[in-house]
């Protein structure tokens, strides 16, 4: 939102900016929330090897040779292809609410 549309709105017109906003910033923090989650098991694999073989456990290797939750990551990305028609679709979608939203704003002015 640049400065001068944000001086003309008002406190209720500028609430699902606020929303969005929040919402953005929640799923950024989710995602770094679970790639530390990640690194965390990667870090207890590892501890556990170290210690295991330095207090006469079986030396085993428990480090994975892949990255653990590689295949989940791909499974989700399937999931979430579009077709190109679900895609032209979305596309649309956002070009008439963005067209409104500008309608909007300029009946505001």
């Amino acid at each position: 939102m640049d400065y001068k549309l944000f001086w003309t709105l008002t406190p209720k017109t500028l609430k699902p900016f606020f929303i969005a906003d929040m919402n953005k910033f929640k799923r950024e923090n989710d995602v770094y929330d679970s790639r530390n989650w990640q690194l965390g098991q990667y870090i207890k694999i590892a501890y556990g090897d170290i210690l295991g073989s330095a207090f006469g456990k079986s030396k085993v290797d428990n480090y994975p040779k892949t990255p653990m939750f590689q295949s989940e990551k791909n499974n989700k990305l399937k999931e979430k292809e579009l077709s190109e028609d679900e895609k032209n679709i979305e596309r649309l979608k956002a070009k008439v609410f963005f067209q409104n939203l500008g309608d909007f704003v300029a009946i505001k002015k």
